[in-house]
């Protein structure tokens, strides 16, 4: 009878211990349903993520060519220094490393990396190294995990300071930038890294000149270091365009500014601004356009410094402002045309009458640029001689009302249909 109870406890523990074991490997069976079916897309990616990066290639943009075919704007391979982020804090010592090896301060090598926001792409640090320092960092490669070197398309200009407002200047995308990019069009080929066009046709025709960036995928090691190439995504660089502006013509004309201002200095004139526009009068091409002072639009190319930054935005006479276009100013001896035009079509005067220049207006005092009198004046003679006191009278026989019709007429007032 005892045995008997002694056999039914026995079976009665291994039940229980049976039923424990079976709920465990019941759980786990559920547990790794869960992890390879219900969840194991998002497992897989995420460990894809670890061991392969996106790696994105800028496009080259287009080429600016001038009215005979020579280029004024375009792109060289230059060296780009990055770092490959790894989710993990920066070691201290490798940003001081990487720091005095591109001459660079610690915290603005930080400050980049603390501003990245998505995900694993490179963060672009530094543009456009020389291949001395390029050396150097592959010298030291074992000591900066992370560390990527790679050849990009830089915008280069030439002619460096020609042209500066009219071609504008490039940059790259903000992580602000990117971000608002992002809310207005989840699917926006603009990635980190992506060069915008900042102002000027740089900015105007960016969606022309800026391609499609591509990338190259890359399986990386504990440290973040690529080891291969798994796939590859091809750049399609972005048009060319062609402008009427003619670069002979862009050249004497910038020269001829810069004589100019140096001259007025000269005589104790502080003339610290100017601006030429040369058109072809048969279809309105603009051949030549150029605005003093101007900076180099390569110095944010490459990515401008601090101190370049303030010295041209801290500049009284505004580098950045395109003084043809965007500047207001008294019309001046050109707007005699526009007087002359009205007073010979409304009959006020005819070309043979001949009137008394004294060297000032008799009614107001409005006298002549150099104070000078040319005496008796045909319509003709006043016109070619510019002659101040003759147009104030042929204003004054107009009339403000007239003038501003005849003004109308020649399209002052109306927009130019350039679109800068």
């Amino acid at each position: 009878m005892l045995e008997g109870l002694y056999k039914r406890r026995k079976t009665s523990r291994f039940d229980v211990l049976f039923y424990i074991v079976a709920g465990i490997f019941i759980v786990l069976a559920l547990r790794l349903f869960m992890l390879q079916i219900l969840a194991g897309g998002y497992y897989q990616a995420k460990a894809e993520g670890n061991r392969l990066r996106m790696v994105p290639m800028t496009a080259a943009r287009g080429v600016m060519y001038d009215r005979n075919g020579q280029i004024l704007v375009g792109s060289r391979p230059a060296y780009t220094i990055s770092i490959m982020p790894t989710g993990k804090a920066l070691d201290d010592g490798e940003v001081a490393k990487l720091a005095a090896l591109l001459k660079m301060k610690p915290e603005d090598i930080t400050k980049k990396v603390n501003d990245h926001k998505y995900g694993y792409e490179p963060i672009r640090i530094a543009n456009d190294i020389s291949m001395d320092v390029v050396t150097t960092i592959e010298e030291h490669r074992h000591e900066l995990p992370g560390v990527t070197i790679d050849v990009e398309p830089l915008r280069y200009y030439p002619y460096e300071t020609m042209a500066s407002q009219l071609f504008g200047y490039v940059g790259e995308v903000s992580e602000e930038e990117l971000d608002e990019l992002k809310q207005q069009d989840p699917n926006t080929l603009v990635s980190g890294g992506t060069i915008l066009g900042r102002s000027g046709l740089e900015k105007l025709y960016d969606s022309i000149l800026r391609g499609t960036d591509g990338g190259k995928q890359v399986e990386v090691d504990a440290t973040g270091r690529p080891v291969a190439e798994v796939d590859r995504k091809h750049t399609v660089p972005g048009a060319n365009i062609h402008l009427t502006i003619d670069v002979n013509l862009q050249k004497a004309a910038e020269e001829a500014v810069k004589n100019q201002l140096n001259q007025l200095r000269a005589q104790g004139i502080p003339a610290q601004g100017a601006a030429v526009v040369a058109m072809d009068p048969n279809t309105g091409a603009i051949l030549a356009m150029v605005s003093a002072p101007e900076f180099n639009p390569n110095w944010f190319s490459k990515g401008i410094t601090t101190a370049q930054w303030n010295q041209l935005n801290n500049d009284k006479n505004h580098p950045f402002d395109n003084k043809v276009i965007s500047g207001e100013y008294p019309p001046g001896s050109p707007f005699k045309i526009i007087t002359g035009t009205a007073a010979l079509d409304l009959k006020k005067v005819t070309p043979e009458e001949m009137i008394f220049d004294s060297g000032k207006h008799w009614l107001i005092d409005k006298r002549n640029a150099e104070g000078e009198a040319l005496g008796w004046l045909n319509f003709n003679r006043a016109l070619a001689k510019s002659d101040n006191v003759y147009f104030y009278e042929m204003g004054n026989r107009v009339g403000i009302e007239n003038l501003d019709k005849y003004a109308a007429y020649f399209g002052i007032g109306e927009k130019t249909g350039i679109n800068l």
